[in-house]
């Protein structure tokens, strides 16, 4: 008698599954067992599995760690969750990832496989076990660098408590472009760095006409930067609830009596925006 497995291919209720010997072709890391089948007389059939074409793409064996009589249809994972619980199919996944990178993409696309980011638009990335950390470490080393700021002494806040800037504070300071400049670039940090995101945000308002006490605020934060320069956003797996805060001062802007308003929101534990 024979029934049919989800995958599309027919079995005999007595075919038993074979652990063979490890492949010895591959170099990948992971351990992998060849499914073999035998049919009631003991003969070694092919696996269904072996020699599978799929839109061009020459698919692997599957593999599998069994070693007993088992029914496939009770093994293969309804949803993508349960799949990533069972390490074979994480495995499996792996496989299908990697040939289509190698087989797929690459004849379609001129890409190449360069391996496991580290360094992209300068944000740096470094890996643990189970989560990854996001920094800008070597960015603000360089922007510190372009100030002459790099052996500044550091603060411990990146603006004073309850002080807020005002737009005709001072004298006009003399070199606005310089001052664009480096805010422009401290923007690009609140990608990583959001503890500096209101404090950066209140320079920018003054863009077109700084004055010289919005450049005292300016280096202020840069003096900041300079003792936090390894502060990192952590990205870990877990539920994915999303979480979302803000909160908001009114009418207290003493430029133009607006409010300012701040958000933050989380999947799971890691911040998104």
């Amino acid at each position: 008698m024979r029934e049919k497995v989800s995958a599309g291919v027919e079995r005999r209720d007595e075919d038993q599954v074979n652990a063979s010997s490890l492949n010895a072709e591959t170099q990948d890391p992971y351990v992998y067992m060849e499914l073999q089948l035998r049919d009631s007389s003991n003969n070694l059939e092919s696996s269904p599995y072996d020699n599978q074409v799929y839109n061009g793409i020459s698919k692997r064996k599957a593999y599998y760690t069994l070693v007993q009589s088992v029914d496939l249809s009770h093994i293969e994972p309804s949803s993508f969750n349960a799949a990533s619980t069972v390490p074979e199919w994480q495995f499996a996944m792996r496989e299908e990832i990697e040939a289509l990178h190698a087989q797929a993409f690459t004849q379609e696309f001129d890409m190449k496989d360069l391996g496991q980011l580290n360094y992209f638009l300068r944000l740096q990335i470094s890996y643990q076990s189970t989560s990854l950390f996001v920094s800008q470490t070597k960015y603000i080393k360089e922007l510190l660098d372009k100030v002459d700021l790099q052996d500044s002494k550091p603060c411990t806040t990146p603006c004073l408590p309850y002080h807020r800037l005002l737009k005709d504070d001072g004298k006009p300071y003399s070199h606005p472009t310089q001052y664009r400049s480096i805010v422009g670039a401290l923007q690009y940090l609140t990608f990583t760095r959001l503890d500096i995101a209101f404090s950066v945000n209140q320079a920018c308002q003054f863009m077109h006409n700084p004055m010289e006490s919005h450049v005292v605020a300016v280096k202020r934060i840069l003096r900041y930067l300079k003792g936090t320069t390894d502060f990192r956003i952590h990205f870990q797996p877990g539920p994915l609830n999303l979480q979302a805060y803000s909160d908001a001062d009114w009418a207290r802007d003493p430029n133009d009596q607006r409010f300012v308003s701040g958000f933050i929101v989380y999947l799971g534990s890691s911040p998104i925006s």
